[in-house]
């Protein structure tokens, strides 16, 4: 969006997206090719210390340097030293033209709080053509609206984007969808990427149904759509999300006792939550389930209540995460009061079941739910909901750390059944007259403990 605000006032613009394409030349090799005037830095938490190096590379070369970004839009105050010549805070594309008109090398950096876009419909359409390498872009983030009116405990939205909810033209989506698939000729999924984009359900519904009407869904594979309240699930949208392409939808329970999940404040009810799961199981949908260990009031018997709530729920797959009490959510306020912070989100968040970290350390705890504890509850969780895929030949060392990880927290007796549920379920070996089930299947070939050399199936 920056970037497409910056070319309709007749500059050039040059988007480097390493999450994309890890592997595309390397900081410096930009820097001295293209020669920017200015380099603008857009920093997530999960990967801020990559943006640090990225930033840490652009100093050597005297060009002004701004960052914005939702990590930003939260922590500016506490990013000065991070050698930013601008720092932006919020939605930049009424005031990005004006910044890099302007800029220039500060002693000190310069605070920006952006201007809020109310009319979203008078923004140009995102510019894919700018990025590096953009033929090969396959996924396609949409956006039918901004900002998010409920107020959660844990969530930063409303200061990233605002809870004054924006949104767009349904029928400008549809347009812009298809200037897409013309733009990026391997777009092959789009995933709406809205902070709540059923706030106002007629108008999610409406646009599905141009989307189904525009029969956009012949050319894009894999459509998806990232938030979804459980209050807002019903057989008509279950339907309509169906017909639309959507293989999968993930919700967010947080928490399944009660007290926990009153304090978050999300404005529905776990009563919701469970008669949406229903709806969507009726359906061909994949379902997902969010939980969060770790918040206000919460202790490692009331995680063992979400274990139960999601067995109960039965979705097909879930996801267990740490909390992270980013600064000016309720949350944070809870902890600073009533526990400990141990870091903050400057250190990349860690998502369940990653390979990379097993079991994540705590960002805070309370007197009643120790760093232990919470890692305890964490693997509980994973191996109760089977979210470790048991990968045996291909990758033991992951193995054995998590083996390692389950007898330094005591859960090894979940391990072993979660062990045993997951090998119930692989393929049997094809092999004549073996019943024994296969461990590892690729291209025709079956590896089972009895058939070791691998029998290739006939």
């Amino acid at each position: 969006m920056l970037s497409a605000m910056l070319k309709k006032a007749g500059h050039q613009p040059l988007v480097l997206d390493y999450l994309i394409f890890p592997n595309i030349p390397s900081i410096d090799d930009f820097m001295r090719q293209f020669e920017p005037d200015v380099v603008g830095v857009s920093i997530f938490s999960a990967s801020f210390n990559e943006s640090a190096k990225v930033i840490e590379t652009v100093k050597n070369y005297g060009t002004p340097i701004i960052i914005g970004g939702p990590h930003v839009s939260i922590y500016a105050e506490d990013l000065t030293k991070l050698g930013a010549d601008y720092i932006v805070k919020g939605e930049a594309e009424l005031v990005i033209v004006q910044i890099i008109e302007n800029a220039s090398k500060q002693q000190s950096p310069r605070f920006i709080q952006a201007t809020l876009p109310n009319n979203l419909d008078e923004l140009p359409f995102p510019d894919f053509e700018s990025f590096y390498d953009y033929k090969n872009i396959t996924s396609y983030p949409l956006l039918t609206s901004r900002g998010c009116p409920y107020n959660c405990s844990f969530c930063c939205v409303s200061q990233v984007s605002s809870r004054k909810w924006r949104p767009r033209n349904v029928y400008s989506c549809i347009v812009e969808l298809r200037y897409a698939i013309k733009c990026l000729p391997k777009l092959q999924n789009v995933e709406i990427m809205d902070d709540n984009p059923t706030v106002n359900i007629i108008h999610f519904k409406r646009f599905l149904k141009e989307y189904i009407k525009s029969e956009l869904s012949n050319r894009i594979r894999d459509f998806a759509v990232a938030n979804i309240r459980a209050d807002r699930i019903n057989k008509e949208l279950i339907e309509l999300l169906e017909k639309a392409g959507v293989k999968h939808i993930a919700i967010g329970v947080e928490h399944g006792d009660g007290e926990v999940f009153s304090l978050i404040s999300k404005g529905e009810t776990l009563g919701d939550i469970k008669s949406a799961t229903q709806l969507i199981k009726s359906s061909k949908i994949k379902l997902g389930c969010c939980f969060i260990i770790g918040l206000p009031a919460d202790n490692f018997e009331k995680t063992m209540m979400s274990v139960k709530l999601a067995k109960e729920l039965d979705a097909d797959y879930y996801y267990w995460n740490m909390l992270a009490p980013y600064k000016g959510t309720r949350v944070r306020e809870w902890f600073e009061k009533n526990g400990t912070i141990l870091r903050e989100t400057n250190e990349p968040l860690i998502f369940s079941g990653t390979s990379d970290s097993l079991c994540p350390e705590p960002y805070a705890y309370s007197n009643n739910f120790s760093p232990s504890e919470l890692q305890k509850a964490f693997l509980y969780a994973m191996l109760e909901t089977d979210q470790y895929k048991i990968r045996w030949l291909k990758n033991p060392l992951w193995l054995l750390k998590l083996l390692s990880l389950t007898v330094r927290h005591h859960t090894f007796s979940s391990f072993t059944k979660s062990l045993l549920r997951q090998t119930m379920k692989l393929p049997k070996c094809e092999v004549v007259g073996c019943e024994r089930r296969a461990f590892w299947r690729k291209k025709g070939f079956w590896l089972c403990f009895k058939h070791a050399r691998m029998e290739v199936m006939v």
